[in-house]
């Protein structure tokens, strides 16, 4: 275990450093593409539909909303930085140049206009798809772990008794 970790250190620090230029076109294309906007609502709406936990509780509702919206905000933060970085190792500055030059354009803001209005559709198929995954590791994992398919809001959906 020593030896796999330090190989895997060592293939870290060997990994290209992107330089300063390679990281601001990056973050300039997060920015012209309103990646932390989109993160921000698609991710809430997401979360808002696997979390119905406050029924028609109005204030837990809220709390739950506050803490919903502050935990997107970081994430939609995070998310976007991780990118840039992705796109400064992977991209090349004339690769990034053509990619913010569209994110710019009429067109690209076109495309981007039309990924925000999409949110709905989005956050829904995000929804829809971490249900499917839950319940189908609920199904093929929960049986045989029953100790560990309870978390901090209750059981799978899968493994949830019967109401």
């Amino acid at each position: 275990m020593k030896f796999l970790t330090l190989v895997l250190v060592a293939a870290a620090a060997t990994a290209p450093v992107p330089s300063v230029e390679a990281i601001g076109l990056a973050r300039q294309i997060m920015q012209a593409q309103h990646r932390e906007a989109l993160v921000r609502e698609t991710f809430g709406k997401q979360l808002r539909a696997a979390m119905p936990i406050c029924k028609s509780d109005a204030k837990c509702q809220a709390d739950l909303d506050r803490a919903i919206a502050n935990a997107t905000r970081e994430i939609a933060h995070e998310q976007a930085e991780n990118v840039a970085q992705l796109l400064a190792r992977k991209l090349t500055i004339a690769q990034m140049r053509t990619a913010l030059k569209f994110y710019t354009s009429p067109e690209g803001q076109t495309f981007v206009a039309a990924q925000e209005g999409m949110t709905d559709e989005l956050a829904q198929i995000g929804h829809a798809s971490s249900v499917y995954a839950q319940r189908s590791i609920s199904r093929n994992f929960c049986p045989s772990h029953p100790e560990v398919c309870v978390n901090d809001l209750g059981r799978h959906p899968a493994t949830a008794p019967k109401s």
